[in-house]
């Protein structure tokens, strides 16, 4: 799971905090859908990082 614990937290003001609206279901979808194409993506780029890897210890490319 991608972590984002570097990432500056903008603090909370009354203004922010009155913008913010509850998840519904279609929110929770997409967050969903866009956790697993990140995973996805973590996946095939560890795949291509493994592969590099393996090129360059023997001199194969692909």
């Amino acid at each position: 799971m991608t972590q984002f614990q570097d990432m500056p937290q903008m603090p909370a003001t009354t203004e922010t905090q009155s913008n913010i609206k509850p998840m519904d279901r279609s929110d929770r979808d997409r967050l969903a859908e866009i956790e697993a194409r990140i995973e996805d993506m973590e996946r095939k780029l560890d795949l291509l990082i493994a592969r590099g890897a393996a090129s360059f210890a023997t001199g194969v490319t692909h």
